[in-house]
């Protein structure tokens, strides 16, 4: 959904396009990646951070709630899955009451247990604060 929201910000002339120089990075990159033998099977590896990547371009990135040691959702975007409603909160084409309903429902439908996860909540506080 961020790749679309941002190739149509793009398009609509929103959103700057890349410039020639970073197209052609992009695509020298992409050609190294294709060109390995064996083909990794998640090259991109950083969901987590292209995903972050793409929603400060496009404009929608949660940093406000994310600072905010205070905010209710906070710790719920930490803590759960990454999921498309977190760049409905802020921003363009925000829908802030809709996004925190959706947000609140998943964490009741698949509520995170204690030490679910492989990985500290601190070192993704840690990770994510340095892109801030």
């Amino acid at each position: 959904e961020l790749q679309a929201r941002w190739a149509c910000g793009v398009f609509s002339g929103r959103l700057a396009e890349p410039s020639a120089e970073e197209m052609s990075e992009g695509l020298k990159v992409e050609r190294q990646i294709r060109s390995k033998r064996p083909r990794p099977q998640f090259p991109h590896g950083d969901y987590v951070g292209m995903a972050d990547a793409l929603a400060k371009a496009v404009g929608v990135f949660p940093s406000s709630i994310l600072n905010d040691s205070e905010h209710p959702l906070r710790n719920i975007l930490y803590e759960g899955p990454l999921l498309p409603f977190h760049f409905r909160l802020q921003g363009f084409g925000a829908t802030p009451a809709i996004a925190e309903a959706a947000v609140r429902s998943c964490l009741q439908a698949y509520p995170a247990s204690e030490g679910s996860s492989a990985v500290s909540r601190d070192s993704i506080l840690s990770n994510r604060a340095s892109a801030l």
